[in-house]
């Protein structure tokens, strides 16, 4: 499949996106917080994806190239608006993970013309569930620039144990392609897990949302994403016995959320 990588130059930004599939339905990723840019991983994010590229143009959106000091969720989420206006992209289907799911809540809630359908994974409405204990630790890490036993740590934090023990070794390895301004980039956005709460705007959320949650989750408790189905007034699926990551790790995650969105058609 074709992926094409280009970026977008709003003026005082640039944010970065991949592009695939020749649909002529929109939809857009947010992904999570990473410690690299997933733009670097498209090809993979489009394989898993496949199954959209018929019916759909799929834009992957990285965060801004330069992140400033006391970055916002609601910054990712204006940032994301822009590059979606720069590009043309009106009523798309929008998809968000973890942070991403986050800055895709307020996406929908102050650029609602945006977003035709909602569909979240791994997250949360209020940082005040979100484990801190664990990305406090991630972020020691990264200061004191221990960078495998950062990679290592993230990843036993979002995946399954059983994934995470046959890949540790893998893991670590990554961490020889962990530079120093990636990890400036992700404290950074690791910091801005703090202070965030949408609960006031999700009455401002109107189109059709799902919630997709982990039973096991580390990070957030399923407690607190059942609460944000609720709020949103949105259809709720849980996957028992997955992680964070159950969005990398469930084999019909993709296609839960393409039934979901062929639903509201």
């Amino acid at each position: 499949m074709k992926v094409i990588k280009d970026s977008v130059d709003t003026g005082d930004k640039e944010i970065a996106y991949a592009r695939f599939g020749e649909g002529e339905k929109i939809f857009v990723i947010i992904p999570g917080l990473s410690i690299k840019s997933v733009i670097i991983s498209a090809e993979s994010v489009a394989k898993a994806y496949s199954a959209f590229s018929d019916g759909y143009t799929v834009y992957l959106f990285d965060r801004r190239t330069n992140i400033p000091d006391n970055y916002t969720i609601r910054g990712i989420a204006e940032d994301t608006a822009q590059a979606m206006d720069a590009l043309g992209i009106k009523a798309a289907d929008v998809f968000g993970v973890s942070q991403g799911g986050m800055a895709a809540l307020c996406l929908a809630a102050y650029r609602q013309e945006l977003v035709s359908s909602l569909v979240v994974g791994s997250t949360v409405h209020d940082t005040g569930y979100i484990n801190k204990e664990i990305v406090e630790n991630w972020l020691s890490l990264a200061h004191e620039k221990k960078y495998k036993e950062l990679n290592i740590l993230v990843a036993e934090s979002i995946y399954s144990d059983s994934l995470f023990k046959a890949n540790k070794e893998v893991f670590g390895a990554f961490a020889s392609s962990i530079s120093d301004s990636d990890a400036e980039r992700f404290i950074k956005l690791a910091d801005i897990t703090q202070g965030y709460e949408t609960e006031d705007m999700l009455s401002r959320i109107v189109c059709p949302s799902l919630v997709i949650a982990a039973g096991n989750d580390k990070i957030i408790p399923l407690s607190a994403q059942k609460k944000l189905a609720e709020a949103l007034g949105s259809e709720l699926y849980v996957y028992e016995g997955f992680g964070h990551a159950v969005y990398d790790e469930a084999p019909d995650y993709k296609e839960r959320i393409l039934s979901f969105l062929r639903s509201k058609k």
